[in-house]
């Protein structure tokens, strides 16, 4: 029933007193675990920060503030509502709709259960309640409904059809605006006059509870009635309704408090009974003798390059966690999936689907980290504008893959109207700086984005952490970039290619690095460069391709020890429009390096290639020596992506290389797309994926150790909860070498 108080003014907003009296007698109660987000504007005007206006998204609010209106809010201090004085939000503006909007972030707030939200507001200009003249506060689906409206929630207000000029609590019998439909709350609008302003929201009932105190008088009511029972609850609208649209009408907003229970974003992944690649091909091509297949295709579960890292080796755990596009084994249908390899037992755990992507389009793989804490992040791509939405998932305890959280995401990061556009990502994560995520926006085309920023991995708050977050466009030229990113310290450095007039058209090579975590960039000699990179001459090239009618193919990159870069890719002749084809090439594939001596680019050749899709992996090791672990030798579909992996090691910074072995041998399919793992234990150093490159098959996953001594399949039939992987490949022990061994050694030197 409703309740009414007389009684000593609350100094103005001794509104906390008010909602403990009127929760009293509230039928709703809320959650135990409850998280509370308050906004009492006191970053000020800023579009940087959680509490300012316009603010951004974190702390359960999924967005920054929108306005509905002309003019903009401003948040100042001179006139506070509280005794307490402090910023809040002056709201003049003109029009006939003139609202605040904000939007409650459903991964940080549950909707689903009882919540609170409460706010002190004023008017700061007469009014005269008419048909047309209304102050509103109500909850919607949308912020575009600026107004009472019958796709409302839960609405408190003024209005002519209601009680005149004293606020009313909606409360539907028909969804129809009247007094029938309205409860009176006695408390008049007056200029000048601070209110406080409760609601409790039972979306379970689709009722809440209300309150109201002017400071010196309070009204509240329960169990009133949603005018609409399907209305969202996520936007919250502040704000009012003008007859004339040049009419004054200011009003003052302070102290949003929004209390409610933390969601349960956690899912159990489900297990699938082995390792399954996915197939996939991409400008299908006819297979030979008829042609030369597609212009890439095959085993592509660790695809694609320009995305890393996908493996990740935990010391706490003494576990190897990895993602990659698999399925089930029974259709080829793509699941991001994870799985991990237990040093401790020397066997698999069976893997489980974090998403059901559908299709095949591998361009939806996912990438990996392990944080300090030993929770398991995952991030999921989409493929452009159309292809997907992207997720970021974190394992809901340390160590273990068999629960997740989905991740919030805050306003306009990573997203496109409709879908979260998070794309050829590469995430990667250092224990003092936290995260970095380079990524390819498709506002026009493929411009790269670099994300730094903390993920917050307490378990009651899983969002990006927005007093941290950075995000620069980086690269925009053109048809857009690919781009691959790694670290070394707290240096961050970026190879991209660019996109001319068309994306087969990839050419040019383009370098440049932050050693501050994305705060600044540069060239490798210190020279800062301004972002983005607009132009195809820009400093940062490394080389012109343009100019020869060369394409390129970016691989891999490292640093050595004096932290200078290093990096691989494929160049192939364009002279006649058809370099990025399948088949053999005028001038064939070259693979190179290119090293930055500390003065200059030092490019040298290293082995040619058959695919412009071969892929290598290059590191250099604690000696100094360069090594690649590519698939560049000729597998069983010659011109195919992929062929068989080998081993490669220069001890003259790329000037020569020595071929050491080759690991790989199967007679039917390629392997493709080497990939190494981060933090990297000896045992598990890299992994990678079989197919055949011109028609659909099955796909297996390997990998090896850090000598490359020893290969194994991973195991394709899990019948319990673990399995031990396959040995495929060894080199014997020099003092147990047979002479088959030996045989074997000296068919594994052979060059290509």
């Amino acid at each position: 029933m409703p309740i009414r108080g007389e009684g000593k003014s609350r100094g103005f907003f001794g509104y906390l007193a008010a909602a403990v009296f009127a929760a009293m007698s509230f039928c709703v109660a809320l959650p135990a675990a409850a998280q509370v987000q308050s906004l009492g504007f006191d970053d000020g005007n800023t579009s940087a920060a959680v509490d300012g206006y316009s603010g951004i998204g974190g702390n359960g609010w999924a967005g920054g503030w929108n306005h509905v209106g002309t003019g903009t809010p401003t948040v100042t201090s001179t006139n506070p509502l509280t005794p307490g004085g402090g910023n809040y939000l002056s709201v003049d503006l003109t029009g006939a709709d003139r609202n605040v909007i904000r939007r409650l972030d459903p991964l940080a707030i549950d909707l689903d259960q009882a919540f609170t939200i409460s706010w002190d507001w004023r008017l700061d200009d007469a009014y005269t309640a008419g048909d047309q003249d209304r102050i509103n506060f109500f909850s919607n689906a949308s912020a575009a409904s600026t107004s009472t409206s019958s796709s409302n929630g839960w609405i408190i207000g003024a209005a002519g059809q209601m009680y005149g000029n004293n606020f009313y609590f909606y409360n539907s019998a028909d969804g129809s605006f009247n007094t029938s439909n309205a409860v009176d709350t006695g408390i008049a609008v007056a200029p000048g006059t601070t209110y406080s302003f409760s609601v409790t929201v039972n979306p379970v009932a689709k009722t809440y509870d209300a309150s109201i105190s002017n400071g010196s008088a309070m009204f509240s009511d329960t169990g009133l009635n949603f005018r609409n029972p399907t209305a969202g609850l996520d936007y919250l609208h502040f704000g009012q309704r003008v007859s004339s649209d040049t009419t004054g009408r200011a009003f003052s907003l302070d102290n949003i408090q929004v209390t409610g229970a933390v969601p349960d974003n956690s899912f159990t992944p489900a297990p699938v009974n082995g390792y399954h690649g996915i197939w996939y091909e991409n400008e299908p091509g006819s297979s030979p003798p008829g042609g030369y297949g597609p212009k890439y295709g095959g085993g592509l579960g660790t695809y694609p390059q320009q995305t890393n890292a996908i493996a990740a080796y935990s010391a706490s755990d003494d576990k190897t966690f990895f993602v990659y596009g698999g399925t089930d084994g029974t259709n080829n249908q793509l699941k991001n999936m994870i799985g991990y390899y237990d040093h401790a037992t020397g066997q698999f755990a069976r893997p489980r689907v974090l998403r059901e992507v559908g299709g095949f389009d591998v361009h939806q793989n996912a990438t990996l980290n392990v944080d300090a804490d030993g929770y398991i992040w995952v991030f999921a791509h989409s493929h452009g504008t159309t292809i997907g939405s992207g997720n970021i998932y974190r394992s809901a305890n340390p160590g273990d893959i068999s629960s997740f959280q989905n991740v919030a995401l805050p306003d306009g990061l990573f997203s496109h109207p409709g879908n979260v556009t998070l794309s050829y990502g590469n995430s990667i994560y250092d224990q003092t700086n936290g995260f970095v995520e380079v990524y390819n926006v498709y506002s026009n085309d493929r411009a790269v984005h670099v994300a730094t920023g903390d993920l917050n991995a307490a378990g009651d708050d899983i969002n990006w952490d927005q007093t941290s977050v950075n995000d620069t466009a980086l690269f925009d030229m053109g048809q857009g970039h690919y781009a691959i990113a790694r670290t070394n310290g707290s240096k961050i450095g970026i190879l991209a290619n660019y996109h001319e007039g068309h994306l087969n058209n990839r050419t040019n090579l383009y370098y440049v690095e932050s050693n501050d975590w994305g705060q600044t960039w540069q060239l490798p000699d210190g020279t800062p460069i301004t972002a983005p990179i607009t132009s195809a001459s820009d400093a940062s090239r490394i080389h012109d391709y343009l100019s020869e009618d060369q394409l390129v193919y970016i691989k891999s990159m490292d640093f050595d020890a004096a932290g200078n870069p290093v990096v691989m890719y494929l160049t192939v002749s364009d002279a006649t429009g058809g370099g990025h084809n399948a088949g053999p090439q005028p001038g064939g594939r070259t693979v190179h390096t290119a090293y930055w001596d500390g003065a200059q680019w030092l490019i040298n050749d290293m082995l040619t290639t058959n695919s412009n899709y071969d892929h290598g992996e290059l590191w250099i090791d604690a000696a100094g020596n360069w090594n690649v672990l590519g698939a560049f030798l000729d597998g069983p579909q010659v011109w195919g992506t992929g062929g068989q992996i080998g081993l490669w090691q220069s001890d003259d910074q790329g000037a020569t290389w020595d071929f050491i072995r080759q690991l790989s041998f199967d007679e039917n399919y390629n392997s493709t797309y080497p990939r190494l793992v981060t933090d990297a234990d000896d045992e598990f150093f890299a992994l990678w994926a079989d197919g055949d490159a011109y028609d659909p098959s099955d796909s297996r996953l390997y990998f090896m150790n850090a000598e490359g001594t020893m290969v194994y399949r991973m195991p394709t039939t899990i019948t319990g909860d673990f399995a031990a992987p396959e040995l495929v490949f060894a080199i014997p022990e020099p003092a147990t070498a047979t002479l088959l061994g030996a045989a074997v050694i000296i068919l594994l030197s052979r060059r290509r």
